[in-house]
């Protein structure tokens, strides 16, 4: 391996991601807002270095220069996916993180289940009478607080640096 994959470089910006939102969920601290940010900052950076550390034990980061290049690449993303998190309406509180959905049990990443998809596919009726079934994983799901509205949030890692990191 000469370098990160881009899938492999998705799935650790997607395991960072989900871990901090899982602590900072945990620890009450949901909506960010820019009142912690410095703490904030300081956890995403923590929970990213321990997510590297492991990913790097595994020996599958290529040479060491453009890892530690990548790093820092995929750190300053993650700043920038924080600093769009702090700008963004707070009528929606994440709620859920990596949900699968349509492959049997609905099961979000280290939970049981999550109520909003049925156990099998989604299905949705199309204008000529046919329907499509859905299945899938969503990185996040946000609710509003009277929890009558999702926001379903996709996070985009391949896009150039200049580019948004979620949508």
């Amino acid at each position: 391996v000469v370098a990160l994959r881009p899938r492999e470089r998705g799935a650790l910006l997607h395991d960072i991601l989900h871990d901090f939102f899982t602590r900072v969920r945990a620890a009450g601290k949901l909506p960010l807002t820019r009142d912690g940010e410095i703490v904030l900052q300081r956890l995403l950076r923590t929970v990213a270095e321990e997510h590297f550390d492991r990913f790097a034990s595994s020996g599958a980061t290529g040479f060491p220069l453009l890892w530690d290049i990548e790093r820092e690449r995929m750190l300053e993303r993650l700043m920038m996916f924080l600093e769009r998190e702090f700008a963004a309406e707070a009528t929606f509180l994440p709620a859920a993180f990596e949900v699968q959905f349509g492959m049997g049990t609905v099961r979000e990443k280290g939970a049981d289940t999550f109520p909003l998809f049925p156990d099998g596919p989604v299905r949705l009726p199309l204008l000529n009478g046919e329907e499509i079934a859905l299945r899938g994983r969503i990185d996040r799901i946000d609710l509003s607080a009277d929890q009558r509205r999702a926001r379903i949030v996709d996070y985009k890692s391949g896009k150039p640096l200049r580019g948004r990191f979620a949508s």
